[in-house]
């Protein structure tokens, strides 16, 4: 779960009292569901890029319980579920002081080096919400569809330029629940996925000329 503590690097205090601005905005697609294997059984050009021209680990170990709450809360945090406090996807209903992790998380760490800065969450799936406060992000929206998700992350980056803007999508993580992760509806969809996220992707490099730091993850 190396993701995390990298991006919370990205955006360490600086002695100046000023808020500089962040060169490179950060772009994390956290994809729920997708596997290694779905990687190597599915075509996926854009993907496939990515994994070319970057970094890529496809050993990448889940926490227990292998849940969805729990794995993104240490995505987020970079520490176990004993620390974060989101041991169940249902977490929040065990926190007899509100549903808070009891861990800092990467908007968190740049809410607090970084206040000036705009951070953005978008999600499909309504808990993830209630693993980042609202005080932490300047933007934490539900969209249920692929488009209207992709499209919402894309007009936040015209003209209001981010920091850092993490979009959680969910859908592929459902086909596998219902179908298989290795089913023809699984592989259907990612393959679809590829290509959404590829001419988002181009529409933010070449239509918006803004160059990223992309991190791709999942639980």
């Amino acid at each position: 779960m190396r993701s995390a503590a990298l991006l919370a690097a990205l955006f360490e205090p600086q002695a100046s009292v000023a808020q500089p601005t962040v060169a490179n905005p950060v772009l994390v697609l956290g994809i729920d569901g997708l596997s290694s294997k779905g990687l190597s059984l599915a075509s996926t050009p854009f993907l496939d890029q990515l994994v070319k021209e970057g970094s890529f680990t496809p050993r990448s170990r889940g926490v227990m319980p292998s849940k969805s709450s729990p794995n993104w809360a240490t995505i987020i945090t970079s520490v176990a579920p004993a620390r974060h406090g989101a041991k169940a996807n249902n977490w929040w209903w065990f926190k007899l002081l509100g549903p808070s992790l009891t861990s800092p998380t990467i908007f968190s760490h740049l809410r607090v080096s970084r206040p000036a800065v705009r951070q953005v969450v978008l999600y499909q799936w309504e808990h993830f919400e209630k693993l980042i406060p609202d005080i932490d992000v300047d933007v934490s929206r539900f969209e249920p569809s692929d488009e209207r998700l992709l499209d919402s992350a894309l007009a936040q980056f015209q003209g209001l330029s981010p920091a850092l803007v993490f979009v959680h999508l969910v859908w592929l993580d459902e086909l596998g629940h219902v179908y298989g992760w290795e089913s023809p509806e699984y592989l259907s969809y990612l393959e679809k996925l590829d290509r959404r996220l590829g001419a988002f992707y181009s529409q933010l490099t070449g239509e918006l000329g803004i160059s990223l730091v992309v991190v791709v993850c999942s639980d």
